[in-house]
């Protein structure tokens, strides 16, 4: 395991992209001296990308590498509503968002740093807020993959009350549930499931499913069975590269892309049944 660390005064967000592009298991920041120091981790170390800038690569021992990003970690800030902020983190919760998720950090991935997390997160806020507060009771809505439930959070914190979560791995459905104790949200139902054999028996006016390309491919005729006929489905984790792929399987599914988001060459999808 690698950890490299470099500083710089301005395009934070472009390094951090190029970082997690060149297969950063992690990336953080914290201000020092008016600079900005970023941390990453890796696997391994095959990238040529930041000539043009200064910075250190150390080796770390396999026992060590799991929690030394969390040194430099002190939340994530997603849009100008939602915060990301560690779980036991030494200074108090920023005042200044609505909306406040409170995780367990001792996992890398799923803590909304990555930008296929990110427009889900935000595209889920503007998704909900279009509803009434007086309608929210009657929404439902179905993480599929949940991870650390972060989107599934999001919504619990937003108003709705109907929410199931999946995910095939142990790990993420402890991670979730101890995640959803942080931030005092009881709402959501977590299951152990694969998406394949979910149970198709209710339909969900939301559904979010930040996952793999290939799982997406295989298993979209599943989430169009799940989704309400006026209901909104939020898909990302697809590389640009397959866009006209997976554009032209929305439109044999009768799916409608109402809306394509990109960002660091990672596409999300606003689809609702067509008419």
């Amino acid at each position: 395991m690698f950890e490299i660390k470099m500083k710089t005064k301005n395009n934070v967000e472009e390094l951090s992209n190029k970082l997690f592009d060149n297969g950063a298991l992690s990336v953080s920041t914290t201000e020092k001296n008016n600079e900005i120091e970023i941390s990453a981790l890796f696997n391994e170390i095959n990238f040529t990308e930041f000539e043009n800038i200064d910075y250190k690569i150390k080796e770390i021992e396999d026992s060590d590498w799991k929690y030394n990003w969390l040194d430099n970690y002190s939340g994530s800030k997603i849009s100008n509503e939602i915060y990301i902020y560690p779980h036991k983190y030494k200074d108090p919760k920023p005042t200044n968002y609505k909306y406040v998720i409170e995780l367990d950090p001792k996992d890398a991935f799923g803590n909304g740093n990555h930008p296929t997390t990110a427009m889900c997160l935000k595209e889920l806020n503007l998704e909900i807020s279009h509803y009434e507060n007086k309608n929210l009771k009657q929404i439902s809505l179905l993480d599929a993959g949940t991870g650390t439930g972060i989107l599934a959070i999001l919504a619990a914190k937003m108003g709705i009350s109907m929410i199931d979560a999946f995910d095939i791995d142990q790990e993420s459905i402890d991670k979730t549930l101890e995640n959803c104790k942080y931030n005092d949200v009881e709402s959501i139902y977590v299951m152990k499931s694969d998406i394949s054999n979910f149970p198709e028996i209710d339909k969900y006016n939301i559904i979010t499913a930040n996952l793999l390309t290939d799982i997406i491919i295989k298993n979209v005729d599943k989430l169009v069975a799940l989704l309400a006929d006026n209901g909104t489905l939020i898909i990302s984790g697809i590389g640009i590269t397959w866009h006209d792929e997976v554009v032209e399987l929305f439109r044999t599914k009768k799916l409608k892309i109402e809306k394509h988001i990109i960002e660091d060459n990672w596409s999300c999808y606003i689809l609702k049944h067509c008419n």
